[in-house]
């Protein structure tokens, strides 16, 4: 399995984005979306930090608009870096780590799941500065299509594979 992952410097652009994915063919289980939440008066809010919009939404706000292209919607404390939700098939992934990958941090998570070290890096720093992943997983076809739609949209700051 491989995987693509474009960076979005809006929560709107990542959806636009799965929007089109799922568009294509593109089912929830091969789609996934990341960003940064705080924790404001006891509500988990996310953080959505560029020059073009400045605003907080609450996680039930942002899973309506989630939900309606992914399932499932999770928010994880990582020691070192604070709260990260997580929709779609990543999920899973971070809901199945163990105590000592999470206190390893995000990066840690990453390498887990099968990203390169240089990229989780990379990855963990876009999303402290309040960018979004949206992952894409699929074989040979699967892949070369996702990088098509996504090039094709214009929305991503990078795309890298995996």
């Amino acid at each position: 399995m491989k995987t693509v992952v474009g960076v979005y410097e809006s929560h709107d652009k990542a959806i636009i984005a799965l929007q089109e994915l799922k568009k294509t063919g593109f089912t929830a289980d091969k789609l996934s979306l990341v960003g940064k939440a705080d924790l404001v008066d006891n509500h988990i809010n996310i953080k959505a930090n560029n020059a073009v919009e400045k605003t907080e939404a609450s996680i039930g706000v942002v899973a309506g608009a989630i939900l309606g292209i992914l399932t499932g919607v999770g928010v994880f404390a990582i020691p070192g870096f604070g709260f990260l939700f997580g929709a779609g098939a990543v999920v899973g992934a971070f809901a199945g780590v163990d105590a000592g990958i999470i206190a390893g941090g995000l990066t840690a998570i990453f390498t887990r799941m099968g990203i390169n070290e240089a990229n989780a890096i990379k990855y963990e720093n876009h999303l402290n500065e309040g960018k979004f992943l949206v992952f894409v997983d699929g074989d040979d076809k699967e892949i070369e299509q996702a990088k098509q739609v996504l090039h094709t949209q214009g929305l991503a700051l990078e795309l890298s594979f995996q």
